[in-house]
């Protein structure tokens, strides 16, 4: 992605300039159902933000993040259990993603992707940042992505 392996001066940039959080925050929401373009978009938060070194990230003046942070996380929450709930139906009318550079595949098949690629990495790297307290009203959503990861685990 945009910083990975790069200098902290180039994450810094990636952070303040090229994709805020809350930029990132409002094309996630706007993508809706269409999980390719939402796993580009997660992996980009994940690796630019929660995976960062920086230490400024999430606190004044940009204490804001740890907001769209959370946003991301009940969005993500609700991916989760859509995609597990698609898996878990007998009869599903698959909508086709057609590619140039490679087969047709099914939104099911973009949605586990979007799941093991970038849902499960974000909330994996959300719990791994020390500077992120969980506060008790948030707790709901780690709790619904653990019983949705349990479902994909019986479901796949």
């Amino acid at each position: 992605m945009c910083c990975e392996g790069k200098s902290d001066k180039a994450e810094e940039k990636c952070q303040k300039e090229l994709m805020t959080l809350e930029n990132s925050t409002s094309i996630i929401k706007a993508c809706g159902d269409f999980w390719p373009m939402k796993r580009t978009m997660v992996n980009y938060v994940w690796q630019c933000f929660l995976d960062s070194n920086s230490k400024t990230i999430f606190i004044e003046p940009y204490h804001i993040n740890i907001d769209y942070i959370w946003e991301l996380a009940e969005i993500l929450l609700g991916d989760a259990t859509i995609i597990v709930g698609e898996m878990n139906k007998q009869i599903n009318l698959e909508k086709l993603v057609k590619y140039p550079y490679k087969p047709v595949v099914t939104l099911r098949e973009e949605g586990v992707l979007y799941l093991v690629e970038s849902i499960l990495p974000f909330f994996k790297y959300l719990l791994k940042r020390k500077d992120i307290y969980i506060e008790e009203d948030k707790e709901h959503i780690i709790a619904g992505l653990t019983a949705q990861a349990v479902g994909f685990y019986y479901a796949s």
